[in-house]
């Protein structure tokens, strides 16, 4: 089966074919230990993702590594979250106005936040559109990290008025535009960095939030149990979870002495579908609704089981990935990018050889192989 094809059948799940390129990458440069690390992460966001339909994400801390940021304190591109933005997204414009958030962030003090919102509509790739916005917040650490979290706004949230108050009270004024659409694609090239620290940014969004009655986002929309979340209560969950210890890190501190488990290593995609398969195992009907930004689809066990032969993936990226946004039912290869594959396994050890060196031996001395 074509990489085409298995990227075609993975779309229904949320997830991005890469044939565990990404696992390789990490654990041959960096360790199985963080390589596990960072697909145990990755797992716990894409039930949080996918399964719950959480309006509000765990906290990432990302790195700032030469004014830009990694989502590992390692200064490599595997890590580096622009590359994990499609330069095509919406006309380069998501990467545009990503690039002044980093740097924003990068250079506020210690405790400040700043804000970002990527709207819902038009993703600028054909036939796929967000159905629901992005409204990003960080806060600066007193080291040479941050925090960050994302929440989903469905698109009759009043997004524009609440990006206005925060604009005017941190630059003096507010853009005016002819309709919401054109607001909503402004405040993308236009984030914010808002002059407050987490405490007072959080005082400040807790009152205005008392006064607004819509909705922010309604989880599980589709389903029997559907949580409608008020901006009120994503406030409250908010300063829950900043002040958690459980972070989405990925750092060689939290990889050591990891117990790595060699069947799991071998096959990252069965490890997604176990965790789709508890939820199936708990429905009344034996299916289970896996909810994207730009996507919702059903699944059921003679699809789990369909899919599991013969196919591997790699794993969610950061929270401003362009797989993240679109709920990683195109990625890359999908959309026509091919990634570049930083390594290739020996055909007799399977040791990862550099790719793109001219490498004629396998580095594994034990193995010897030549071309």
């Amino acid at each position: 089966m074509s990489n085409l094809e298995q990227g075609t059948v993975l779309r229904q799940f949320g997830l991005s074919l890469h044939e565990g390129e990404r696992y390789a990458n990490v654990s041959s440069l960096f360790g199985n230990n963080l390589a596990e690390l960072e697909v145990r992460r990755n797992l716990i966001a894409y039930e949080r993702e996918f399964l719950q339909d959480e309006a509000l994400s765990s906290p990432h801390i990302y790195h700032h590594l030469r004014s830009s940021l990694y989502s590992s304190p390692h200064e490599h591109d595997l890590f580096k979250i622009t590359s994990q933005i499609d330069p095509r997204e919406r006309t380069g414009e998501t990467l545009s106005g990503f690039k002044i958030f980093e740097s924003q962030i990068i250079n506020s003090s210690p405790n400040q936040v700043a804000i970002w919102y990527s709207p819902d509509g038009p993703s600028g790739f054909e036939g796929v559109n967000f159905d629901s916005g992005r409204l990003y917040l960080s806060i600066r650490g007193s080291d040479d990290s941050s925090k960050h979290f994302d929440i989903k706004v469905q698109p009759n949230f009043p997004i524009l008025p609440l990006l206005g108050t925060i604009q005017e009270r941190a630059e003096g004024g507010r853009a005016r535009f002819d309709s919401s659409e054109v607001g909503k694609r402004y405040f993308l090239t236009h984030p914010i960095q808002t002059g407050l620290d987490q405490k007072a940014f959080l005082s400040w969004l807790e009152q205005y939030s008392l006064s607004e009655t819509v909705p922010i986002y309604t989880s599980r929309r589709d389903s029997k149990n559907p949580d409608i979340r008020s901006l009120h209560s994503i406030v409250q969950e908010l300063q829950s979870a900043i002040n958690q210890r459980r972070q989405f890190d990925t750092t060689a501190e939290q990889a050591t002495d990891m117990h790595i488990d060699p069947e799991k290593e071998s096959n990252l995609l069965k490890r997604y579908m176990a965790v789709i398969q508890t939820y199936v195992n708990q429905s009344e009907n034996g299916q289970v609704i896996l909810y994207g930004c730009s996507t919702t689809s059903t699944v059921d066990q003679a699809d789990i089981v369909a899919i599991t032969a013969g196919h591997s993936l790699d794993a969610l990226m950061s929270l401003y990935s362009t797989d993240h946004r679109l709920g990683t039912n195109f990625g890359f290869q999908q959309l026509g990018i091919k990634t570049p594959s930083l390594y290739f396994p020996c055909p007799k050890c399977g040791t990862a050889i550099p790719s793109g060196e001219g490498r004629t031996q396998c580095p594994n001395t034990s193995c010897g192989v030549t071309k």
